[in-house]
């Protein structure tokens, strides 16, 4: 079926074309031809082949224009057409039809915003009647600076040429349509349904062990994957993901069905009507054909929980039909239409990707599905997961909390550096923040919380990118703080961090300088003042920093993360502690990294402390991750393993979040707006995140317990919603409102 089935990589080897049913709306009626004749007719401008030669259209003064274009025949090089429609803005509406009178050219026509991201598109299908043309007729729902049409042959259609008329009308001035929330209902039960091209089938209840007999026995493990990994594919929107495990679907709502059963010769899946863009209707149905996923479908036969896995990541992929999205071509996006089998054991994701040429047969790198946009705008985000948003000074950049009055519950603490502010959010022993507290006087991008002095109350220090330097909070005592002392960093001066690097049993100041490409500690005297700054590695753009004992040898070591510069690799970059604060030169890892974050938690249970970053963009997987590096036991760190995150991945945090003794993650995403929780294997590798919603532009995260109920909670600085967010451990590493 074209553009709906989900097609393994062996099955486009074997030269497979895709045919049958269109993944597409229905067409809309075709206008009346004795409606345009008033509309005097333009030719198309050749050469208009790519966006930067795109034929601009000039529409009468009733919004209408009228062209007459050629595709000619008989090329190898297949000819595309770009038409700018210049600015639209949300909800304008778009009504575009293409004729072929007397032709049997088929072509495909797509719309594309100015960041070449798809807003619609429809192609030629072939019916008892003859040919019916692409026709869309859709509403904006984002603003942008330029809109274009691209007009194609569409897929398989050979080589034929011939004329084309385009009749497309602009009406200016709506409204968009309001995203709309989406209950699925995974039906494991069974049902009749009518298939395309393979007529009505009947599914029995789900057993894998029909699939294979090594799955017997193991239903109930195999149907709770395929729930979980639904469920986190779509946690980032508002799609409510049901089970008939669990009951009946609702009765006084519509919903969407996945039914699991039968065999298809050239899918693992099939949305039944077809992509449905902007989710128009929303109660139409997909089925998976589980007896396709037989041992041979895959390199290594998976266990019982992989087998899930991959099942519910195809029913995600035609989910993603049913709310209108169609095939990509790119390595774990959901909706990648020839992906290798294998992949679907692993995470995936909705993402930006290239257009599929089964569906859009143009080669244009600079066009493609942005997943996580349509979705958005079809069915909206999720609800937030915050449980307490305190309002905050502008656009705070860093966090940390402790029990600064030492009453026994963990205070809050954010900076904001345009605002020259630093807050403290008092906590009342249940969680609640009632007052807060407040200094001036710092543009602070990094904060910490430790006792600096040895009088056992816990210090205040953090750093002043105004005038580069540190600046140090003593606590005397109940949060008693006396007048701040500040000392000079480096250059540009990020972040800072404290640990006892010179062995002395006093805390040091550990300090990354970005425009310095170096890293710098401040010696602790003993008494919380501090030496001149000493440079002790170099480093590439460095912005952020960690103390660990990552050898053994019972002193503090030093890793930071660089986003790197032109001579100089990313990544992370270790300096080992040669005793009294002297440190080896560094040794990089995970040298494409772009690493905002980095932190250590011994993940896999060996005693050793391993690495873990924050990579805004992971290139191998497209998009930000996770990164974890298992420590050999010497210093020195393993091959990097990536776990996707949201996009804009911007801080971490390791704690124990479940209860089970095995470290997990916590990970803001700054354009994606959620908070990523990855829980621990404890083999060094993490269960796909979950993500929750929080604010805007979430850059910082922090884990305490902050209600004593013996659960870490989830602490946020959103610098684009001056707010921070807290999300309560509901037990077990779960946030948010309780799920189905």
């Amino acid at each position: 079926m074209a553009g709906s089935r989900y097609l393994p990589l062996t099955m486009i080897l074997l030269g497979a074309v895709q045919t049958g049913v269109n993944c597409l709306p229905e067409p809309a009626p075709q206008p009346n031809a004795d409606s345009w004749e008033d509309v005097q007719a333009i030719s198309e401008a050749e050469p208009n082949n790519d966006a930067a030669n795109a034929h601009t259209l000039a529409f009468a003064e009733d919004g209408r224009v009228r062209l007459i274009g050629q595709i000619p025949s008989l090329q190898v090089a297949n000819d595309v057409d770009y038409f700018d429609l210049g600015p639209l803005t949300t909800g304008d509406r778009v009504v575009i039809s293409v004729v072929t009178p007397g032709s049997d050219l088929k072509t495909a026509a797509a719309v594309f915003d100015a960041e070449g991201r798809l807003f619609i598109l429809d192609a030629a299908e072939t019916t008892d009647t003859g040919i019916v043309d692409p026709s869309i007729d859709e509403v904006i729902r984002h603003d942008s600076e330029v809109y274009r049409l691209v007009l194609s042959r569409a897929p398989y259609s050979g080589l034929v040429g011939g004329e084309y008329e385009l009749r497309i009308a602009v009406e200016r001035g709506g409204s968009a349509p309001v995203p709309r929330s989406q209950i699925v209902w995974l039906n494991f039960d069974g049902g009749t349904v009518d298939v395309p091209d393979a007529g009505r089938m009947t599914f029995g209840s789900f057993d894998p062990g029909d699939i294979d007999p090594v799955y017997s026995g193991q239903n109930e493990t195999v149907r709770d994957w395929i729930v979980r990994t639904v469920r986190q594919n779509y946690a980032r929107y508002a799609v409510s993901v049901l089970s008939s495990d669990e009951g009946p679907p609702p009765a006084d709502q519509p919903f969407s069905t996945v039914y699991f059963g039968g065999y298809a010769p050239r899918g693992l899946g099939v949305a039944l009507e077809g992509t449905d863009f902007y989710n128009a209707d929303p109660a139409d149905d997909a089925v998976v054909f589980t007896r396709r996923f037989t041992e041979d479908l895959f390199t290594v036969q998976p266990d019982a929980r992989g087998l899930g896995t991959a099942i519910g990541n195809v029913a995600s992929h035609e989910v993603g039909h049913l709310l209108g999205l169609s095939h990509v071509h790119q390595a774990y996006d959901l909706m990648n239409g020839y992906d290798a089998p294998d992949n679907l054991l692993g995470d995936q994701r909705f993402k930006n990707s290239l257009l599929n040429l089964s569906i859009f047969a143009v080669s244009d790198l600079s066009l493609g599905q942005d997943g996580h946009l349509m979705l958005l705008e079809a069915v909206g985000p999720a609800p937030s997961a915050v449980d307490l948003d305190l309002p905050v000074c502008d656009a705070p950049a860093a966090l940390a909390v402790g029990d600064l009055d030492e009453d026994g519950s963990a205070d809050i603490v954010t900076v904001c550096p345009t605002a020259y502010e630093l807050w403290v959010f008092w906590n009342d022993g249940a969680g609640a923040f009632p007052s807060h507290g407040q200094a001036d006087g710092f543009a602070s991008t990094s904060v910490g919380i430790l006792d600096l002095d040895g009088n056992g109350h816990p210090d205040l220090f953090g750093t002043d990118l105004s005038t580069e330097s540190v600046f140090v909070y003593l606590n005397q005592g109940g949060a008693d703080f006396a007048p701040p002392e500040t000392y000079p960093g480096g250059p540009g001066l990020w972040t800072v961090t404290a640990g006892d690097l010179t062995g002395d049993g006093s805390p040091d100041l550990a300090m990354a300088n970005p425009f310095a490409d170096n890293v710098s500690i401040l010696v602790n005297q003993g008494d919380g003042t501090f030496a001149p700054n000493q440079i002790v590695s170099d480093a590439a753009f460095p912005l952020s920093i960690t103390t660990a004992d990552l050898n053994g040898d019972l002193s503090l070591d030093l890793a930071f993360g660089n986003t790197g510069t032109l001579t100089l690799p990313g990544g992370v970059w270790v300096s080992l502690n040669e005793g009294g604060g002297h440190f080896s030169s560094a040794s990089a890892y995970a040298e494409r990294a772009l690493v905002a974050g980095v932190t250590t938690a011994d993940t896999n249970g060996d005693g050793h402390l391993d690495l873990l970053l924050a990579d805004r963009f992971a290139a191998s997987i497209a998009s930000g991750a996770a990164v974890t590096l298992l420590n050999d036991g010497t210093g020195g760190f393993n091959e990097p393993a990536y776990h996707m995150t949201g996009e804009g991945t911007a801080a971490l945090a390791a704690g124990d979040l479940n209860g089970d003794g095995v470290p997990d993650l916590a990970i803001v995403n700054s354009v994606t707006d959620d908070v990523s929780v990855l829980i621990g294997r404890g083999d060094g590798t993490f269960e796909p995140e979950m993500p929750y919603r929080v604010g805007s532009s979430p850059v910082a995260v922090a884990t305490a317990d902050l209600n004593g109920d013996g659960w870490p909670d989830i602490v946020v600085a959103n610098e684009g919603g001056d707010t921070v967010s807290v999300l309560f451990n509901r037990g077990s590493g779960l946030f948010g409102a309780p799920g189905p």
